[in-house]
């Protein structure tokens, strides 16, 4: 397993943060790109969507849940104050994992590969990992808002 290309990446991270910014008004900036093994974004919530076509593999968006209920109040434009249930983060945070790989596609179609998309699926929970299959390159997309929440955005691409 290696590191993915930063080209590779770049459409990915440009997606992230004009999709945040845009869709949900949460300002983040790229922080860092770095090996899997290198990670230390806690994360709470986890949306992980499976790539095939000319690119194959999966993309995984993680977060703390204060975060997540942050882009989901912005995505719905709810008031300050106004409950967010479970279903309506979890809901969000895949409509945002979905927003951000079309904005990749859309914007940046002619540098990322081809690829599909499938139903985005939510991991929530404490003290949960995952590893990437072998033979893949992966590249971990740190970002945080002005207040310095951290969240990441892990593409790993499969290798033919």
């Amino acid at each position: 397993m290696g590191q993915l290309s930063l080209a590779m990446a770049r459409p990915f991270i440009s997606a992230v943060e004009e999709t945040l910014g845009t869709m949900t008004l949460v300002k983040v900036r790229h922080v860092a790109v770095k090996a899997i093994a290198e990670v230390g974004v806690e994360s709470d919530v986890s949306v992980v969507a499976g790539l095939a076509g000319q690119t194959r593999g999966c993309c995984v968006l993680r977060m703390p849940t204060v975060m997540a209920l942050r882009v989901v109040k912005g995505l719905l434009v709810s008031e300050e104050g106004d409950e967010i249930t479970q279903q309506q983060m979890h809901d969000g945070v895949c409509d945002l994992m979905q927003l951000i790989l079309d904005h990749a596609q859309r914007v940046h179609g002619d540098s990322v590969h081809d690829f599909s998309v499938s139903l985005p699926l939510v991991i929530e929970g404490r003290k949960y990992g995952y590893s990437v299959a072998s033979g893949g390159d992966t590249a971990v997309m740190e970002f945080e808002t002005e207040d310095g929440l951290a969240m990441s955005f892990v593409l790993c691409v499969a290798n033919r």
